[in-house]
């Protein structure tokens, strides 16, 4: 009878360690728990199939498990702005703003610019989780900026209904601006993927949790300035209506030198 009992313990040990077919970037692996959804397992973790912003398919320039950041900022004199990034957790970046008083309210980090792709066209993507509740935001809050010589190639903010905003600069991506608002609410304390993909004088292509929200065909457009120079994660500024701040986790961020991270 003892022996069974053993048996049966054995088994539900086994059928209890179960991995997650949504193994993400950053989560732990090891030879009886495998990455999915393409992901491989590098010293105990999962990372995208790549090391060093090279991979098997010439795309990613620079992952955020991988390769992490060159540096992070926070505002001179906000003393209730902090950024934390977590290097045994794939480099999770938190960004903290406890008050919308604070002068410039900024925490964000910064990505090396030798990891940018030197194209007109490229995709990123990643997860960013609000915290739910908090303060409403006056104007908007940008969590993502990558910028070009020539200003703004690609800004995801959120509105203050906490929508996604999509901008990019003129002279960027095609001779005007681009600006989108819409999708859904992403004030609900849940980690959403977000993604966006361009081609200067083509399209420029925003999705969240999958879908997009954001299609956009551009007119024809030719100029190198537009290729990217500098990348930024976090809260990039906060025009809040009351004193209470707001928190941004933003985890397996990875950018690639074509459109294929993203619809």
């Amino acid at each position: 009878m003892m022996r069974w009992l053993r048996v049966l313990v054995l088994l539900g040990l086994t059928e209890g360690c179960v991995v997650d077919p949504g193994a993400y970037a950053g989560r732990a692996c090891d030879a009886d728990h495998a990455c999915f959804d393409g992901r491989v397992c590098q010293a105990g973790t999962c990372v995208p199939p790549s090391h060093g912003g090279v991979s098997d398919a010439g795309c990613l320039t620079w992952s955020q498990t991988t390769d992490g950041f060159a540096s992070t900022t926070t505002g001179p004199g906000c003393a209730g702005c902090a950024v934390t990034v977590d290097a045994s957790a794939g480099n999770r970046l938190t960004a903290v703003i406890a008050s919308a008083t604070d002068g410039q309210d900024i925490a964000l980090a910064r990505v090396s610019q030798g990891k940018l792709p030197a194209t007109r066209e490229g995709s990123l993507r990643g997860s960013i989780q609000h915290p739910g509740g908090g303060d409403s935001v006056s104007d908007s809050s940008p969590f993502l900026r990558l910028s070009s010589a020539r200003g703004t190639l690609v800004e995801l903010s959120f509105t203050n209904n906490f929508e996604i905003n999509a901008f990019s600069g003129a002279g960027v991506l095609s001779s005007g601006p681009t600006i989108d608002t819409g999708g859904p609410r992403l004030r609900d304390g849940l980690v959403h993927s977000v993604a966006a993909s361009w081609r200067q004088g083509s399209f420029l292509h925003v999705s969240v949790d999958g879908s997009i929200v954001f299609s956009n065909a551009l007119a024809a457009y030719d100029d190198a300035a537009g290729e990217p120079s500098g990348l930024e994660l976090g809260i990039l500024g906060y025009a809040g209506s009351t004193q209470t701040g707001w928190t941004a986790t933003l985890d397996g961020f990875e950018l690639c030198d074509n459109p294929s991270l993203a619809p």
